[in-house]
């Protein structure tokens, strides 16, 4: 058995054993991901309407 295959399994029986350990890296992951995504919308989204011809006057999208 390849060492990938071994690690995959591993995962997997860790995953279903619920171990608070597994647990909570879960819940720390989704909420730091979570926290990124948010923060990156609310950066973002601003930036690219501004950013967007409709706000840049005299320029057209076939120039």
């Amino acid at each position: 058995m390849s060492v990938y295959w071994q690690g995959l399994v591993e995962a997997i029986h860790l995953l279903m054993s619920g171990a608070r350990d597994v647990l909570e890296v879960i819940l720390r992951i989704l909420h730091v991901s979570g926290t990124a995504t948010i923060i990156g919308t609310v950066i973002g989204v601003p930036l690219g309407t501004l950013n967007s011809p409709r706000f840049l006057s005299g320029t057209t999208l076939g120039d």
